[in-house]
């Protein structure tokens, strides 16, 4: 199974998507360069990124929920894998 630790925070996730969920906040917008016929589209900085890490009760109020091992995922499960076991592949059978 894999697992995305927050550098941030520590908390670590089941998956991306969950470890994206947790993260909000600006990036930073893109600041252009002047130009003198105004069509410029050089980017020369970016304003402050305002990216934090949502809290335990925050995640929880978003429907993220975390497993028997303490790792946050995007909403609860009846069943997740386990690091030691793997999924059979199931394979269909043409109908005639």
């Amino acid at each position: 199974m894999s697992k995305c630790i927050c550098p941030a925070c520590q908390e670590t996730f089941t998956c991306l998507s969950a470890f994206d969920m947790h993260r909000v906040g600006s990036f930073g917008e893109p600041i252009y360069a002047h130009s003198r016929t105004g069509k410029s589209r050089r980017v020369i900085g970016h304003t402050p990124s305002t990216r934090w890490c949502l809290s335990e009760s925050e995640m929880g109020a978003k429907g993220m929920a975390s497993n028997d091992k303490g790792w946050w995922m995007t909403r609860p499960s009846e069943s997740h894998w386990a690091e030691d076991e793997e999924e059979e592949p199931v394979f269909s059978q043409p109908t005639s």
